[in-house]
């Protein structure tokens, strides 16, 4: 046997259970080393704890009802 074998695998009391599929090619004797497998991170949490979640739900901090906007004077280089 010159090939690597991987799979996961739970330790339960110092033991290491190999699945049944790979024990005819295993020898008796191997050489074993361990990898921890990394732990799923969790998703993002947007940090809005009482926050409003849509436009819609913000506040009005500026009224600018009655304002009249013209792109081509605010982009205008003067």
């Amino acid at each position: 046997m010159n090939q690597l074998i991987q799979f996961r695998c739970r330790i339960n009391n110092g033991l290491i259970r190999i699945p049944e599929i790979y024990l005819t090619d295993i020898p008796a004797i191997v050489e074993v080393t361990l990898s921890p497998i990394p732990e799923p991170r969790p998703a993002f949490k947007a940090r809005t704890k009482g926050k409003p979640k849509t436009i819609d739900e913000f506040p009005a901090l500026l009224n600018t009802q009655g304002w009249k906007f013209d792109r081509e004077e605010a982009n205008e280089r003067r």
